[in-house]
């Protein structure tokens, strides 16, 4: 007779486990979803190393498949933040003008996402670091 639940199956489900309320926790710290790169990536890797811990030769197989399938992503996403840091003003001021001339224009002389605030209201102001979460502290 065949074994529904292996042991094997156990120890995946409670490493994951403990993964998901590892992740939950970050989410609670954080007042939210991660939203840098770093952590992100991190997060993710993790669920690929949690999923794989089972087996040494699996462990072996997902150092090799992150090196050479994500390195080089995570890479390029780092070198385009660095660079998108050097470039926040450095040369030239961003140009917006010819953007808000094109709104104007078909907002029939109003910039329409001026408009929608002013008569729809600005909704919740936050400053970083703070939330509008019930039950937390704004």
């Amino acid at each position: 007779m065949k074994r529904l639940v292996t042991p094997r199956a156990i120890v995946t489900a409670a490493v994951v486990g403990v993964y998901l309320m590892f992740v939950a926790r970050i989410v609670d710290h954080l007042g939210g979803i991660p939203t840098s790169r770093e952590i992100q990536t991190l997060v993710i890797l993790g669920g690929f190393a949690a999923a794989s811990l089972t087996s040494v030769a699996r462990v072996r197989k997902l150092v090799l498949g992150v090196l050479f399938d994500w390195l080089p992503f995570v890479l390029v996403l780092a070198v385009y933040d660095l660079l998108r840091g050097y470039a926040d003003g450095a040369l030239y001021p961003a140009q917006s003008a010819l953007q808000i001339d094109i709104d104007k224009a078909l907002g029939a002389g109003a910039v329409p996402t001026v408009w929608l605030q002013q008569h729809c209201g600005t909704g919740p102001t936050t400053s970083p670091g703070t939330t509008t979460r019930p039950g937390r502290p704004t």
